[in-house]
């Protein structure tokens, strides 16, 4: 529900003045910490990882901890650290494979840690670039899942919304925003007062909110949810169903609606962008490494032959 923040290094340079030449050359990265046993490697991980201590998970983790710690959502990542913690309270293991091959194994079921241990010279490290693409595949399968998921639950609270709004006015319309303004019923969620009905995307938020996730904006600046971003789409293009045109009639969007989704981080929190009209068909469209700059300049819902549908499954 965030357009996106942040700007490229380069341009945040640019904005201060600083130029490529009077930039200090990077400092060299620190050698990946290395460990006398298999099992102080995983414990000094999973201490750090408890301890919310970056530094010491990237001296552990190597070059490629970014690709391993860092989805582009914090509170998903946080969320995955959490899991994996309780996992290993309940149960770890160092399963040795051979002299200089390890894993860590944790819960009752024995998951291996994707990031496999390995020897060299009588130390230990962990080999972060042999599991990082196992760590970012399962990531993205995951939240693009997700993703498909929570535009379903909104079209079902479009729906909602707008049978809500029809009792209460006489007419109804689509809300154009996810959160509501304070005080008001503007968007598809609000937070519940005084024995108030539960917002139509109440649910969704709540659980949200138990995984750790603000139920409003921090300093007026949106976040993504499970990876991706999502924006309410007021329009819709000549591919759309009845041609081009806005949703939004006499100031109230009662024309339609359609919704989008992208991933926070290309590649990393998710690879696919995502388009869903109010007759819950998803369609998708890899958009790639400048997809937050393509997604944020889409302003209307148009499936051409470039999106392809998403097949839906009864589970």
């Amino acid at each position: 529900m965030k357009m996106p923040n942040g700007w490229p290094c380069a341009i945040l340079a640019a904005m201060l003045g600083l130029g490529a030449a009077q930039a200090a050359p990077p400092s060299p990265p620190e050698p990946q910490r290395t460990f006398a046993s298999a099992d102080d490697a995983a414990t000094a991980f999973v201490s750090a990882l408890r301890n919310h201590d970056e530094a010491e998970l990237r001296a552990i983790l190597g070059p490629e901890a970014d690709r391993v710690l860092d989805s582009g959502d914090r509170y998903a990542d946080r969320e995955l650290h959490q899991r994996f913690l309780a996992l290993y309270d309940e149960k770890h293991a160092i399963d040795q494979k051979d002299a200089e091959h390890a894993e860590l194994d944790v819960g009752r079921n024995d998951w291996p840690l994707p990031i496999p241990l390995v020897a060299s010279e009588g130390r230990w490290t962990f080999d972060t670039k042999a599991g990082a693409q196992t760590i970012v595949e399962r990531r993205i399968g995951r939240n693009e899942l997700l993703a498909i998921r929570t535009l379903l639950a909104s079209v079902d609270a479009q729906y909602d919304y707008f049978d809500r709004m029809h009792q209460a006015t006489g007419s109804g319309a689509y809300a154009t925003r996810f959160l509501s303004t304070p005080a008001h019923h503007d968007g598809l969620y609000w937070p519940v007062t005084g024995g108030g009905a539960e917002s139509p995307l109440g649910p969704l938020i709540d659980a949200a909110q138990d995984a750790g996730y603000p139920g409003q904006l921090t300093s007026g600046k949106p976040i993504p949810y499970e990876g991706y971003y999502f924006r309410i789409l007021t329009a819709q293009g000549p591919n759309g169903d009845g041609g081009a045109k806005s949703y939004i009639q006499s100031g109230h969007m009662t024309g339609g609606f359609a919704l989008i989704a992208w991933p926070a981080g290309f590649n990393s929190s998710g690879i696919m962008t995502f388009i869903a009209g109010p007759d819950g068909d998803v369609y998708q469209k890899d958009l790639g490494p400048q997809t937050a700059r393509i997604a944020a300049a889409i302003t209307a819902f148009d499936p051409d032959p470039t999106w392809s549908r998403v097949a839906m499954t009864n589970d």
